[in-house]
């Protein structure tokens, strides 16, 4: 006795039929058998396996361009005359080499530095070598002063440098001899470590070579300190000999000089010849041998210790980075003297691996996961055994060309990993299910178009702005390898599998009922749809204001005197509609976007993962000293010693402007209230510390008393050729924007804006040249006189000593007591022989500013920065019609533009244009696999619905949208395809197949068909996302990723069931012969 149902026959008097799958032929794919291509399977396996080992692994992807910095100092130089004469000429030569991408530079007083980026894909050691070698040809014609350009590779910037490890040097003898050892061993074997890009050594300070000159006796003998400059430099004459090599595997660089500094006879040195007469070095100079003054603080824990600090590329790979200096210390520690010990302090790894371990252990969850889901489903270990083996073997091979495309693995990459977990299984799904029922590889072109939509989506990556681009764009390219390799192995290999291990297709009375129960289901779909399709536009209109409708980017008002413009500013332009009807009107139409535009992509953020870390920034007066910063530093540590939830305080003190304390708590600690607590003990504190600024941020909201920290919420960046052009243009734009009456006072800054320091009190000498008794010529020498006693404490010369190279300083004997009455009243050179006093001749002006110029591909950047008082949505309106203005204003070469950021992220809408890109893409691939102009719209139109469940789910829940969030839009743009493919695309196979139904029976029979593989792919992707969610909103872009894709596939299934049929066309019913067929 037989069943018939479904066209279907099943045998109903036995228990159990099992019915094996026929192979499909011999060979085959490509007239190999199922032997050798499983064979060449395990290759390409074990060839994945073998790579894994040599594959970089980092937490955070590398955001920036490998490059060149060039660095020099000319001690005394102001920055126009830095960038006048140095910075200008290395800008125009480095531009000249192959494979730049971009040029900035830096100058500021008494220093300058020039950092030239590259493609990926240039030679970085043929790149330095030719940066060096442009070095060579420029120095020759530099001024005198200018020291030589040192080379560093992948620099990274004075706000955002990498601490990997710290180190403290424990024995019982001085400071200064602990810290001499130091420098000694340790400086030049760390230095030399691939991927370290300085070493510092604190806790000492180390000896000069102090030669302090009298600048009346150097008048009235006509020198200049240039004079005594040459007279040291060419008393300590060095000559680069090379390289040479000491030992294997080591080389030396060799440096011919005339002898140390403990021989030279200083006082001897001759430095001119005057009237028959031999000037030396002691007749206008005392030599003596002492300590510098520090000039940086760092101590952890308040300790008083020498502290051996290893800052990191911006490249580096910081887990390998760690490690080879670990090896690296052992060696070093190893030969240390009896009494000496070295502890390790900080070590920035540990909370990288901590993470890591996190996210390969969600990431096994995940898998763990779908194969339980894959076993529930189709209850069958050799099915489960097929998928597992066929996981394995993309993977695999997959960390193959990983290794070949030499991507990093790290958070980006392995969420695209993770993500591609369930797409590969519905790859082996589909074409598993399709080659048991129909021993055919014919699924693998609506594989190939579900898959290239998704390709399609995550393109748009390489669309968006470098910043944004630079994080995305390893998770598009690892999405994208695994995609592509699912494919081949789902076409060639999966069918080789099955033969060797077949899988039955099982028919019994469980499977009887099973169809029975889906007849009934698909009958009550059946009437639902047609009453949908009754009432098919108001559920169409339903479904678009369910999206939602950009009511507010309707503009307020049209420019121009045409009759359309003025027939639009009397209506849509009307204060009566912009201030009554259209904020109703936005209301009542604007849907989850305007919930999720107003309520969630306000407070989008960018974030990177990190340890739960206090920052405590410290601002002192302009005016402060080094030594009053660090007193209030010492306070401030005695303060956090009674805290033992306080696991490590870090005190950095740069300058005596600016320090910070960064402070990282205990482990079963930094994740409860005790954060938020210690904070708020910390604001107290600054509220009743008297002398300083301090700005708290890190935990909760930012805390801050300081008037002005450098960072202004709007800013107006200005470009240009011109900088005496471009600063003027930057006073009246500076002018313009104080017409505001809610900006009380503006900034003009170097730069883009997007680091800030202090602004400082700068004042500028003005001096009338006609009044001066000797007319315009006289300014030079009065500027050479002024420019001795402003000169700072900065080496100028590096001399041999008994063990390490030691500096020398000039400076003049009267420069800490030169006063701004002396700088008036005390007699100055004017020309030879004559004295002049400036009182009565000039005046000092204070501005704030800065002694700074920046400039990106050989165009200065100034920024007008100012703060707008009221809410941030005022504040952009207000930036945006201050850069529409300004770019009126700018002449031809001059460009206004606003402050790039994070912060400003989307704000453009840029991102959001790329969609409409994203679903062309999408149309063209499903206009030539349906063979259709009208169905791949059908196709299209579920991508919107699908994001109402990403709107909703942040909206509601109260989310934080940070990067996973965007991804998550990617994402779904290709995932919400591919169900509604895979039933069109069985439709137009049963339409090449003769089959004459009404649309809707049609319809159906393919829904039929399709709709268990449909719906297991969609749970596949969610339960293989759901163990992202346990570790919470403070899992960045793990979190908003996986809580997105979520709630946009929790609505993908009803735009699939009910959207994808009202808007395809001809549906109508076939009566009751179609029922009863």
């Amino acid at each position: 006795m037989k069943h018939r149902l479904s066209g279907e026959t099943f045998p109903i008097n036995n228990r159990f039929h099992k019915e094996a799958v026929q192979p499909m032929a011999r060979s085959t794919a490509y007239g190999l058998s199922a032997f050798t291509l499983n064979v060449v399977l395990v290759i390409l396996v074990i060839a994945g396996l073998a790579v894994i080992p040599f594959l970089s692994v980092k937490l955070n992807p590398a955001t920036t361009l490998p490059s060149v910095t060039a660095a020099w100092t000319w001690p005394g130089a102001s920055a126009r005359i830095i960038e006048a004469e140095v910075t200008s000429r290395l800008e125009g030569m480095f531009s000249t080499v192959k494979g730049v991408r971009r040029v900035n530079s830096r100058s500021e007083k008494g220093r300058g530095s020039v950092t030239v980026e590259f493609d990926r894909s240039v030679d970085m050691d043929f790149a330095r070598f030719e940066i060096s070698g442009q070095i060579r040809r420029a120095y020759s014609r530099f001024p005198e002063g200018v020291s030589y350009p040192v080379i560093s590779m992948n620099r990274p910037d004075e706000e955002a440098e990498i601490q990997v490890l710290a180190y403290t040097l424990n024995a019982s003898a001085s400071t200064q001899h602990i810290g001499r050892y130091a420098e000694e061993h340790f400086r030049v074997p760390l230095s030399l470590i691939e991927g370290v890009h300085e070493v510092r050594i604190y806790g000492y300070t180390p000896f000069a070579w102090i030669v302090r000159y009298d600048p009346r006796r150097m008048h009235s003998l006509g020198l200049q300190p240039s004079h005594l400059r040459q007279a040291m430099a060419g008393a300590v004459e060095k000559h680069d000999v090379g390289f040479a090599r000491d030992i294997p595997g080591r080389q030396e660089f060799l440096v011919l000089t005339s002898g140390r500094s403990g021989s030279l006879p200083w006082e001897s040195i001759p430095v001119a010849e005057k009237a028959g007469r031999i000037i030396r070095l002691g007749d206008v100079a005392d030599v003596r041998y002492a300590s510098m003054p520090p000039s940086s603080y760092f101590r952890v824990n308040g300790l008083n210790t020498v502290n051996l600090v290893i800052y990191a590329e911006k490249q580096a790979n910081q887990l390998a980075l760690a490690n080879r200096v670990k090896k690296r210390m052992e060696e070093l520690s190893g030969r240390l003297p009896p009494g000496y010990s070295l502890v390790n302090l900080y070590d920035s790894t540990l909370f990288l691996k901590q993470e890591l371990k996190k996210i390969a252990c969600r990431t096994l969850f995940s898998v763990l996961f779908l194969l339980s889901f894959v076993f529930m489903v189709s209850r069958r270990f050799r099915y489960l055994l097929i998928v597992a083996l066929s996981l394995f073997a993309n993977l695999a091979v997959a960390c193959f060309f990983y290794y070949l495309t030499r991507l990093e693995i790290h958070l980006y990459t392995l969420a695209g990993i993770t993500i591609s977990l369930g797409i590969i299984i519905d790859n082996t799904l589909v074409m598993a299910d399709h080659i048991r029922y129909y021993r055919n590889r014919k699924a693998f072109i609506a594989m190939l178009a579900a898959t290239l939509t998704t390709v399609a989506a995550l393109t748009a990556i390489f669309f968006l702005e470098e910043s944004i681009r630079l994080n995305l764009a390893d998770f598009a390219r690892v999405v994208i390898i695994n995609l592509m390799v699912s494919l081949t192995v789902a076409l060639v290999f999966l069918p080789a599998l099955m033969e060797k291990i077949p899988v039955y297709v099982e028919t019994n009375r469980l499977r009887i009922r099973q169809l029975r129960r889906s007849v009934r289901l698909n009958r009550h779909y059946r009437r639902l749809l047609q009453f949908a399709l009754r009432t098919r536009w108001i559920w169409l209109v339903l479904a678009v204001l369910a999206f939602g409708l950009p009511v507010n980017k309707i503009p307020d008002r049209v420019e121009g005197d045409g009759q359309v413009a003025k027939w639009y500013n009397r209506t849509l332009g009307s204060a009566f509609f912009v201030q009554d009807v259209k904020p109703v009107l936005y209301k009542l139409t604007g849907g989850s976007l305007r919930l999720f535009s107003l309520y969630v992509f306000d407070r989008y953020y960018y974030q990177t993962p990190e340890r739960t870390t206090l920052y405590v920034r410290v601002y002192m007066p302009q005016g402060a000293t080094l030594e009053q910063m660090n007193e209030v530093f010492m306070d401030m540590e005695n303060f956090l010693a009674q805290y033992r939830e306080v696991e490590q305080y870090q005190s950095h003190i740069g300058s005596a402007r600016r320090g910070t304390m960064v402070i990282y708590f205990r482990k079963e600690y930094e994740n409860g209230p005790f954060p938020y607590h210690l904070k708020s003990e910390l604001e107290q504190y600054a509220v009743y510390s008297g002398g300083a600024d301090f700005f708290i941020f890190g935990v909760g909201q930012a805390f801050s008393n300081v008037y002005y920290t450098g960072f202004t919420n709007s800013a107006v960046v200005l470009t240009g050729y011109n900088y005496d052009e471009l600063l003027e243009y930057a006073r009246r734009i500076s002018d313009m924007v104080l017409e505001q009456p809610r900006v009380r006072e503006v900034f003009l800054r170097a730069g883009d804006g997007r680091y800030q320091g202090n602004v400082e009190d700068l004042r500028y000498l003005e001096l009338d040249p006609s009044r001066l008794p000797g007319g315009p010529g006289s300014l030079l020498p009065v500027y050479a006189t002024l420019t001795e006693y402003g000169a700072g404490r900065e080496p100028f010369l590096y001399i041999p000593g008994e063990v390490l190279w030691e500096p020398v300083v000039l400076e003049p004997k009267e420069a800490e007591d030169f006063s701004t009455w002396d700088l008036f009243h005390q007699p100055l050179e004017s020309e030879p022989g004559e004295m002049v006093r400036l009182a009565g001749f000039g005046a000092i002006q204070a501005e704030k500013g800065e002694d700074l110029i920046m400039k990106e591909d050989q165009q200065y950047q100034l920024t007008v920065a100012y703060d707008y008082i009221g809410p941030d949505k005022m504040a952009r309106i207000a930036e945006d019609t201050a850069v529409v203005r300004a770019n009126r204003m700018l002449p031809l070469g001059c460009r206004a533009a606003h402050r790039e950021g994070y912060y400003r992220f989307g704000q453009d809408g840029k991102p959001y244009r790329l969609i409409p890109l994203i679903l062309l893409m999408v149309y063209i691939i499903c206009a030539v696999l349906l063979e259709s102009f009208t169905r791949p719209l059908a196709v299209i139109a579920t991508v919107p619905f699908s994001f109402i469940g990403v709107f909703l789910t942040f909206y509601l829940f109260g989310l934080s949208f940070d990067q996973g969030g965007f991804a998550s839009f990617l994402l779904l743009s290709g995932l919400t395809v591919n169900a509604s493919l895979y039933i069109l695309n069985q439709m137009a196979v049963l339409e090449r197949k003769g089959l004459r139904l009404p649309g809707i029976d049609l319809y159906l029979r393919a829904f039929q068909a399709k709709v268990i593989p449909v719906f297991l792919t969609t749970l596949s992707t969610v339960v293989g996302l759901i163990p992202f969610l346990m570790g919470g909103q403070s899992q960045v872009f793990w979190f908003a990723l996986a809580a997105g894709s979520i709630g946009g596939l929790a609505f993908s299934i009803p735009a699939v069931l009910f959207l994808l049929p009202l808007v395809m066309g001809n549906m109508k019913s076939g009566g009751k012969t179609a029922i009863k067929k």
